[in-house]
């Protein structure tokens, strides 16, 4: 009689292993699910970034060579400016100079 009671309460026992083991097994198999599906948002995403990344350097790049453009014509033109600068300074000293001997003659007795 032992053999009686205590049969069927294995065959239960193995049958509540067996279903918790599927359980587990479709509970991972929902988490692998999800994980791949996080997976492949992430990996979406990050291309995602790596586009508007290269986009944005592209655009800085561009930008980076319309300054320096610009600046080498600024530095082109201060240089022409400060040479014409010079030029009429020593214009000045000549003309200053020009004045001066000018007014010396008329201020020599006759």
């Amino acid at each position: 009689m032992s053999e009686n009671v205590t049969k069927p309460t294995i065959e239960t026992l193995l049958e509540r292993l067996n279903d918790f083991r599927e359980s587990v097994e479709n509970r991972f198999s929902e988490v692998e699910i999800r994980l791949d599906k996080i997976h492949s948002e992430v990996n979406d995403f990050r291309q995602s970034v790596e586009i508007r990344f290269s986009e944005f350097e592209k655009r800085l790049d561009k930008m980076q060579n319309g300054v320096e453009i610009r600046l080498d014509k600024i530095h082109g033109e201060v240089k022409e400016t400060h040479s014409e600068f010079y030029a009429l300074r020593a214009e000045f000293r000549e003309l200053k100079a020009e004045f001066h001997e000018f007014r010396s003659q008329f201020n020599q007795p006759a």
